[in-house]
């Protein structure tokens, strides 16, 4: 059977805080927001298996996260690449984590180790460097910090457990429908805080708007090279 090209795409996000587990018994109340590309089951028995692969990505995660500090002086780790995926991690907030998880592009590969599966191999180069996936996560945070507190923590405890999952999951979900994590745009724009000039160093305005933003435009308008002669 050929094997057609299956773009990256996010495959989980999830966000989770070790500090609501008391024990291991309570593990799962940690996770207060999951969210998965996969077609949604019905409540049967295999809801239990999708929560059991849930509690697993949160452990494995957190695996990863105390294995690397004991090699970087403390500091946590904040991606991993595997053969099929590549993962993000990140502490938005002190004891609060948000996990992503991105299936690498497939495309067909020259040869197959067995007759009986098709030939597949794994593409990172489509996808949008860690550093860019990162960048777009903590400025979604500050969005729904924006709209809804300053931090997770205090939010959690002014609202309901279910009021708060249902307030995560919300502003979550739709970001995760939206998201396009292929490489695309200026990167180093959306990693780097900048001003968008044009060519010729300037901002760009349209016909009659000369005197509006006068003011910006003087700032901007060759900055570059006034800065360089004051140097």
């Amino acid at each position: 059977m050929a094997v057609r090209v299956v773009p990256a795409q996010l495959a989980s996000l999830a966000v989770f805080c070790p500090d609501l587990a008391a024990d291991d018994d309570a593990f799962r109340d940690q996770l207060v927001f999951y969210h998965t590309s996969k077609p949604t089951r019905r409540h049967d028995e295999h809801s239990h298996d999708d929560e059991n692969e849930r509690l697993r990505q949160i452990g494995l995660a957190q695996g990863m996260i105390n294995f690397a500090r004991s090699f970087s002086d403390g500091a946590p780790v904040d991606h991993v690449d595997t053969e099929k995926s590549r993962i993000v991690m990140h502490e938005l907030e002190k004891g609060w984590w948000i996990l992503a998880t991105i299936d690498l592009t497939r495309l067909p590969a020259a040869s197959s180790p067995s007759k009986d599966q098709p030939a597949v191999e794994y593409s990172a180069r489509e996808v949008a460097p860690p550093e860019l996936l990162l960048r777009q996560l903590l400025r979604a945070h500050s969005i729904f910090r924006l709209h809804h507190g300053l931090s997770l923590a205090d939010l959690y405890v002014r609202v309901s457990r279910q009021k708060f999952c249902n307030t995560l999951d919300r502003f979550w979900s739709r970001f995760a429908k939206d998201w396009d994590v292929l490489l695309h745009g200026n990167p180093a724009a959306d990693i780097y805080p900048a001003v968008k000039l044009a060519a010729g160093g300037e901002l760009g305005m349209g016909v009659g708007e000369e005197e509006w933003g006068s003011g910006e435009r003087e700032v901007f308008e060759d900055f570059t090279s006034r800065t360089e002669e004051g140097i």
